[in-house]
């Protein structure tokens, strides 16, 4: 109850409370890369994606549409959070523009849920091309979280959940036949990847 008063009332400090709890954390508090927490998160992920898989065969499409436009919602709030943080901690704008490779999957689930269909090949092929692999490829080297944080920490938590949800999301979408690929979305995929790199470049 001390701790929950202080944060409120000592604002002088509130920041100086933040910046420690997300910033400085010993090599030996660090979760890194193919440890036993690592490799437990990694166990997680499979597990609950293989239930949450066999238990969405039952969903009809449009319960699907519904569920992929909650998840839509879901990691925008999540982002919005994350970027509140790093703004009031003083951090650089590269590092909470949402313009990192992963973080297109917040544009690409949206343009998935409208009902135009170009923006929806434009999403969809980012989420099946792209967001599956990335998703998996993150878990197994999450170098922007677990090299950084404890496996604990908000930072770590949000980095594996966004991550678990963007290959669900991947996999449900190809599932109910959201999305079927072609040879010729490679080109919304290019569209799509390629306006974020243009406005990586403009930021950077």
């Amino acid at each position: 109850m001390y701790t929950i008063n202080y944060l409120i009332f000592q604002h002088d400090n509130y920041r100086g409370v933040v910046k420690m709890f997300y910033d400085n954390f010993t090599k030996d508090q660090i979760c890194g890369i193919f440890t036993t927490e690592h490799f437990v998160a990694i166990i997680v992920f499979v597990a609950l994606a293989v239930l949450a898989i066999v238990l969405s065969k039952k969903l009809t499409v449009e319960k699907a549409k519904k569920l992929l436009l909650a998840i839509a919602i879901c990691v925008t709030i999540m982002e919005i959070v994350k970027i509140v943080i790093r703004i009031y901690k003083g951090d650089a704008p590269r590092s909470w523009i949402p313009l990192y490779y992963c973080s297109l999957f917040i544009f690409a689930i949206w343009c998935a849920c409208s009902k135009n269909t170009f923006f929806q090949n434009l999403g969809s092929s980012f989420m099946v091309f792209g967001g599956i692999i990335a998703s998996v490829v993150f878990t197994i080297y999450p170098s922007t979280s677990l090299m950084i944080f404890p496996i604990w920490h908000p930072g770590s938590i949000h980095s594996l959940i966004y991550h678990w949800l963007m290959f669900y999301s991947g996999v449900l979408v190809l599932m109910k036949s959201l999305y079927k690929p072609q040879p010729k979305h490679a080109l919304h995929y290019f569209i799509f990847v390629s306006i974020a790199c243009v406005a990586a470049v403009a930021v950077n």
